[in-house]
């Protein structure tokens, strides 16, 4: 069954509509999209359909309704393709329980879309280049494939449920809105994979949740120029080639303990670290080639365990760090704020800025938990420097430079 609704006129006036001009089918059944929808303006902007669909139905659906911008596939069940090679896609085979693969590539004006309750996997650039500003990926969903959301340019916020085992290669990269990600605690996701969230939005990004965690992939999250904030997976042992690369507005990084590996240029281009904390790590990490290339090492707090720090003094690249262990940085803070309690320093918060100023250069300018540890530091010749809080804990904060010291509350 077919329901139309549009704009309904009485005695010349515009009576104000319920909803935009919209198509419903009923009780589909798989293959027959193009039969069933006959009688739908081709130029429809919501569509909502119901009963089963296969392959063959989506790739009629890219084709005749590109300027789609809803779309409900709630209470539709997918169902196995296997036949002629089709058009658009070029499948000629499609699982049962997956969005087949290239299903909705490229349409541009679709800014909404429902997947179906019962979904178990998302096929290899199924939503690629799509408009959709958010996606809710259904509980039961297990594998998301490589470049399902590749280039989701208005992409803003997605939450990744507990039940997904495997995520493709580049499946969120390229998503330049993309701020917010959400991953659900899972003990079955091993590896961030290549490129997932390369040259994408995001502004934090914590992997706590991802218990079994081993391996950050490739350029897993290179170029993600607003990233201030990154927590990795205490399981991690292995940061790929270039994972991090160009992440430049991070400053203060942490190693989980069973890091062993860190890949050519994995941090290279993060001109703004200003602190490496290693101090919970059992050994010294082996090290492929430039891992910090363009970063100037000697401006960058290397907190090191302290039955490891003369090696790490004499290790290739990490002896060019500015090296402390950790028993001497967690005793100099006392040292610092005593030798500048005198001088003036003024702090604003603003949201999640924060602003230190002063009427003398701040120099040296470093932020401190209550437990004593650096969550934030950087170098300036300015009278004033911003942090931004996004991602931090509630609490109290200790802002300490050459200008002063002060406190502030979180």
């Amino acid at each position: 069954m077919i329901k139309l609704k549009y704009l309904i006129v009485f005695g010349g006036a515009l009576a104000l509509p319920v909803a935009l001009p919209a198509a419903d089918i009923k009780g589909l059944t798989a293959g027959t999209l193009q039969t069933a929808s006959m009688t739908i303006k081709k130029g429809e902007t919501t569509l909502t359909i119901s009963g089963t669909m296969n392959a063959a139905d989506f790739s009629y659906l890219q084709d005749n309704f590109n300027n789609l911008q809803r779309l409900d596939l709630s209470e539709v069940t997918i169902v196995g393709y296997s036949g002629p090679r089709l058009p658009y896609t070029g499948l000629t085979t499609s699982a049962a329980g997956t969005l087949p693969s290239y299903s909705l590539t490229g349409l541009t004006t679709l800014k909404e879309v429902s997947l179906p309750a019962n979904l178990t996997a998302i096929g290899k650039g199924a939503l690629s280049g799509t408009g959709i500003t958010s996606i809710t990926i259904p509980s039961g969903v297990k594998e998301i494939g490589a470049y399902a959301f590749l280039r989701c340019g208005s992409l803003e916020t997605v939450n990744i449920p507990a039940g997904v085992t495997g995520i493709g290669e580049r499946a969120f990269a390229y998503c330049d809105n993309l701020t917010s990600v959400n991953i659900e605690d899972n003990s079955r996701l091993t590896v961030i994979p290549e490129g997932l969230f390369e040259a994408s939005g995001l502004k934090s990004l914590r992997l706590k949740s991802l218990a079994e965690c081993t391996e950050i992939g490739p350029w897993a999250l290179a170029e993600c120029n607003g990233l201030m904030t990154l927590v990795l997976p205490d399981a991690t042992r292995n940061i790929g080639e270039a994972a991090l690369l160009g992440d430049r507005a991070i400053q203060t990084l942490s190693l989980p303990a069973n890091v062993d590996y860190l890949g050519d240029h994995a941090m290279a281009n993060m001109t703004e670290l200003s602190t490496l904390n290693v101090k919970d790590l059992a050994n010294i990490p082996d090290l492929g080639e430039n891992v910090w290339r363009n970063v100037n090492q000697r401006d960058v707090l290397l907190i090191t365990p302290d039955e490891l720090t003369s090696e790490f003094e004499e290790a290739a690249q990490w002896k060019d760090f500015r090296i402390v262990s950790e028993s001497n940085y967690e005793s100099s803070t006392e040292n610092v704020i005593s030798s500048a309690n005198n001088l003036k320093l003024k702090i604003h918060r603003e949201g999640d800025r924060l602003l230190a100023e002063s009427d003398m250069a701040l120099g040296r300018v470093s932020i401190y938990d209550v437990s004593g540890h650096l969550v934030a530091g950087a170098n300036t010749p300015h009278h004033n420097i911003m942090f931004n809080t996004s991602g931090w804990s509630n609490g109290i904060y200790l802002i300490v430079c050459e200008a002063g010291v002060a406190k502030v509350r979180i």
